[in-house]
C-alpha cells in the first residue's frame, strides 16, 4: 500500500518524493492609462501598489495633442519635490525606466517594463507649442511598486533594437505583421526610442513638426508609440502592428545643449517593412 501525505510542493508516494511543478510564471499585468491635456487617469482606478516584474503599459491618448508617459523611478524625495525640480528645470533624482513613447490623439501604444520595487512617477516630457512642459501642466501621476512573490513572464520579441551614442540598429529585416520589439540601450547615454509611419516623401521636418505643433503635428509622419528614455543598461519592449511601408525610429533624448539626438546627432534609422 502507498503512504501517502500532502504537502504544498511535494506529494511522497512511498519513498519516492515528487516535486510538484513551480506555478508558471503569470503574463505581465496591463496597466491601461488615459492621456488627457494634461493629466494622465488610470483606467478603473488606482494602481498604487502594482507588483514587481514585467508590466505593460498601455496609453490610451484621448487627448487633442501628441503624448507620451515616461516611468521614472525616484531614488530620493517625494512627488512635490519633483515636481518642484521640474518646474525649476533642475535636477530631478530619478532613473528613467522606460514607458510608451509619442501617442498621435485618438491612438494607443504599449510598451512593457520590468519594474524593481519603489517609488515611480508616470511623466510626460513633450512641450506644447508655446515651450511649456506637459509635465509642468500637471501631467504627471505617482504609482507604487512593491515586492511580489507571483513571478511574471517577460514578453517574447520577436525582433530587437540596440541604441548607441548616436545610433539605432534592428537586428534583421522587419515584415508587415505584428511584432513585439526588445529595446537594449547599450548607452553610456541615456536614450529613447519612437516608432513613426513615413508617408511617401516624407522627411526629418515632418517629425520636427510633431515637437514644434503637437496638436497638429504632421499629415506625413505618424507616432506609434516605441519606448521613453532608458538608462545605460535598461531594457523595455514594445509591441506594433505595421503595414508595409517605410517607417523611422529616432531618439528624441536631447543632448546638453536641448537638441534632440535625431536631429543633432543623426541619431534615426529609417527602414522599409515588406508585404
Amino acid at each position: 500500500m502507498f503512504a501517502r501525505a500532502y504537502a504544498v510542493d511535494a506529494v511522497i508516494l512511498g519513498s519516492t518524493t515528487v516535486q510538484a511543478a513551480p506555478p508558471a510564471p503569470r503574463p505581465p499585468r496591463v496597466v491601461t492609462v488615459i492621456a488627457h491635456d494634461y493629466a494622465f487617469t488610470i483606467a478603473g482606478g488606482s494602481a498604487a501598489a502594482l507588483p514587481a516584474g514585467p508590466t505593460t503599459f498601455r496609453l490610451v491618448n484621448d487627448g487633442k495633442e501628441m503624448h507620451m508617459m515616461g516611468v521614472s523611478r525616484l531614488d530620493s524625495g517625494s512627488i512635490a519635490s519633483f515636481a518642484k525640480a521640474i518646474a525649476a528645470n533642475a535636477a530631478t533624482g530619478m532613473k528613467e525606466y522606460g514607458g510608451v513613447n509619442g501617442v498621435a490623439p485618438g491612438h494607443t501604444a504599449t510598451s512593457t517594463l520590468d519594474l524593481v520595487p519603489g517609488h515611480y512617477v508616470l511623466v510626460c516630457w513633450l512641450k506644447t507649442a508655446d515651450h511649456k512642459l506637459h509635465a509642468g501642466l500637471g501631467m504627471m501621476l505617482p504609482i507604487e511598486v512593491v515586492a511580489s512573490n507571483a513571478p511574471a513572464a517577460a514578453p517574447v520579441a520577436d525582433l530587437a533594437i540596440t541604441l548607441r551614442d548616436y545610433a539605432l540598429a534592428i537586428d534583421k529585416p522587419v515584415h508587415a505583421g505584428t511584432h513585439t520589439f526588445r529595446v537594449d540601450n547599450q548607452g553610456p547615454l541615456a536614450h529613447d526610442v519612437v516608432l513613426l509611419r513615413m508617408d511617401p516623401g516624407a522627411t526629418t521636418s515632418d517629425i520636427d513638426a510633431w515637437l514644434a505643433h503637437p496638436a497638429t503635428g504632421s499629415p506625413r509622419a505618424h507616432p506609434m508609440g516605441g519606448l521613453v528614455g532608458l538608462e545605460k543598461g535598461f531594457h523595455g519592449w514594445f509591441t506594433a502592428t505595421l503595414p508595409a511601408g517605410d517607417y523611422a525610429l529616432v531618439c528624441l533624448m536631447p543632448d546638453d545643449k536641448g537638441v534632440p539626438h535625431y536631429s543633432g546627432h543623426h541619431m534615426q534609422l529609417d527602414f522599409h517593412v515588406s508585404g
